[in-house]
C-alpha cells in the first residue's frame, strides 16, 4: 500500500514539475538566471544611458541659452545675432563637454588615472555649463513666470464717482439758485454747504479705497515675486541635477563599452595593454587569497629576471602576464564559466613557468 502511494506522489510531482517548466514564470526565470553576455544583459541601459545624456545635453542648452541669449542681445541689441551666437557657443560647449568627458572618464576606467590637462578642461567647460545653466534657468522662471492677478479699484470705486457726479449736479444747480439781487438763498446755501460735506467724504473713501487696492496690490506683488524666486531656486537646483546626471550617463557610456570588450577580449588568445592595466590594479593580494590564487612574486625579483631575458623572451613572458591577469579578473567578478578561468589561469601559470 505505501508503495503504491509512493509512486501516485511520485507521479503528481512530476506532473506538476512537467507543468511547471511549460509555465512562463519558469520561462521567465530560466531566461532572468541564464549567463549571458555583459553588452546583452545591460544593453537596454546603456541606450537609456546614451540617450539620456544628450536630453540632458538639450536641456542644458536650454537653460544656459536664456542667460546668453540676453546677454548678447544687450550688447548687439539684434535678435538674429544672439541667436546665432548663443547656439553657436552653447552648442560647442556642449559638445566639447561631453567629448573631454568621455575622454576623462576612458583614462579613469582603462587606466585608473586622470589625465591632468585633460581633467582641467572637463572641469572648466563643466563649470561654464553649470554657472550658464544655473543662471540661465532662474532668469527662464523670473522671466517667462506668469504676472501676478492684481485687484482692481473700478469695481469700488464706480458707484462712489457716480454717486459724486450726481451730487455735483445738484450742487452746481443749488448754486444756480439765487434771489433777485443776484445772491443765493438761504435753503440753497444750506443745500450747498450739505452737498459739499457729503462730496468730500465720498472723496475720502475714494482715496482709502485706492490706499487700500494699491497696498493689497504690492502685498501680492511680494508674494508673487518670492513664490517665483523660490521656484527659480529649485528649478536650478533641478538644472545642476542634470549636469550630475550626464556626468554619470557619461561614466557608465565608457565603462559599459570597457566591461563588454573586456568581457568579449577574454575569450580570444590576444589581450591588449589596455586590458592588462586596468586587471594589474583590480587584483591585488586580497582578492587573490581570497579565490585561492597563487601570490604574485615581488616586483624587483620579476625586474631582475626580465632584465636577463632577451626582448622576444620578454615580450612573450608580458603576453602571458596578460592572460594571467585577465582571467584573474574574469574569475574574480564571475565573468563567463568558473570552470574555464580557472582552466586558462592554470594553463597560462604552466606556460609562465616554462
Amino acid at each position: 500500500m505505501s508503495s503504491t502511494t509512493n509512486k501516485w506522489q511520485n507521479d503528481i510531482f512530476k506532473e506538476n514539475f512537467d507543468h511547471f517548466k511549460m509555465s512562463k514564470l519558469a520561462i521567465r526565470l530560466e531566461k532572468k538566471y541564464t549567463p549571458r553576455p555583459y553588452y546583452v544583459r545591460y544593453g537596454l541601459f546603456k541606450k537609456v544611458a546614451h540617450l539620456a545624456s544628450y536630453c540632458f545635453n538639450i536641456f542644458s542648452l536650454i537653460t544656459a541659452s536664456t542667460m546668453v541669449y540676453f546677454f548678447v542681445m544687450k550688447i548687439t541689441g539684434l535678435d538674429w545675432v544672439a541667436g546665432i551666437a548663443t547656439l553657436s557657443f552653447l552648442g560647442l560647449l556642449e559638445f566639447s563637454k561631453r567629448l573631454f568627458a568621455q575622454a576623462v572618464f576612458f583614462d579613469w576606467i582603462t587606466k585608473n588615472r586622470f589625465n591632468i590637462f585633460m581633467t582641467t578642461l572637463t572641469v572648466i567647460l563643466t563649470s561654464l555649463s553649470i554657472t550658464f545653466s544655473y543662471q540661465g534657468s532662474k532668469q527662464l522662471v523670473i522671466t517667462y513666470s506668469k504676472p501676478v492677478a492684481t485687484v482692481s479699484a473700478d469695481s469700488l470705486i464706480q458707484p462712489i464717482e457716480n454717486r459724486i457726479s450726481t451730487l455735483t449736479q445738484q450742487l452746481d444747480a443749488a448754486r444756480n439758485t439765487k434771489t433777485r439781487r443776484g445772491t443765493t438763498t438761504l435753503s440753497s446755501q444750506r443745500t450747498i454747504e450739505a452737498l459739499t460735506k457729503v462730496i468730500a467724504e465720498l472723496e475720502s473713501e475714494r482715496l482709502l479705497i485706492n490706499r487700500g487696492v494699491q497696498e493689497e496690490n504690492q502685498r501680492l506683488q511680494a508674494v508673487h515675486n518670492a513664490r517665483t524666486y523660490v521656484s527659480a531656486q529649485h528649478f536650478a537646483l533641478f538644472t545642476l541635477c542634470c549636469e550630475l546626471c550626464f556626468m554619470i550617463c557619461a561614466w557608465y557610456l565608457e565603462y559599459y563599452d570597457f566591461r563588454s570588450y573586456i568581457e568579449f577580449q577574454g575569450d580570444t588568445p590576444e589581450n591588449p595593454s589596455l586590458v592588462t592595466k586596468r586587471t594589474r590594479v583590480v587584483n591585488s593580494k586580497k582578492t587573490d587569497k581570497e579565490a585561492g590564487l597563487p601570490r604574485k612574486r615581488n616586483v624587483s625579483v620579476q625586474k631582475k629576471i626580465t632584465e636577463s631575458i632577451p626582448n622576444s623572451k620578454q615580450q612573450d613572458i608580458k603576453k602571458i602576464k596578460s592572460q594571467i591577469a585577465t582571467a584573474r579578473y574574469r574569475l574574480k567578478n564571475g565573468i563567463g564559466k568558473e570552470e574555464t578561468a580557472r582552466k586558462n589561469l592554470k594553463k597560462y601559470e604552466q606556460l609562465l613557468k616554462n
